[in-house]
């Protein structure tokens, strides 16, 4: 079994299988990943359908996974998103900036 998703009114509403949980008839239950199928299925669980991230650059971009629910199906979606600008070297800017000032005050030798 592949990863879980509970959905409620047709939105995901969480993402991962209990330990323990209460059904829906109010019965507590202790090792809730083994439920039989039809059970899980009758609480709103359903087995994610993925198929992976799709190929991408990963020195331009990282990918987001979000999940989808269509109907009584629950899928991975993968978005990838650019990587933000890196920040500037600002060790180097400040070593700059402090050579600029001793340069400054020995008269710009």
């Amino acid at each position: 079994m592949g990863s879980m998703a509970r959905i409620d009114g047709g939105q995901v509403v969480a993402v991962r299988l209990p330990r323990t949980g209460r059904l829906a008839d109010g019965s507590t239950v202790t090792n809730y990943p083994a439920l039989p199928a039809d059970v899980l299925h009758a609480e709103g669980w359903r087995e994610v359908q993925d198929d992976g991230p799709p190929d991408y650059d990963p020195e331009a971009h990282y990918v987001r996974r979000e999940l989808a629910v269509d109907g009584d199906t629950v899928r991975a979606v993968y978005t990838p998103v650019p990587l933000p600008e890196p920040e500037p070297d600002r060790l180097a800017a400040l070593e700059d900036a402090v050579d600029a000032l001793i340069l400054d005050s020995l008269g710009g030798l």
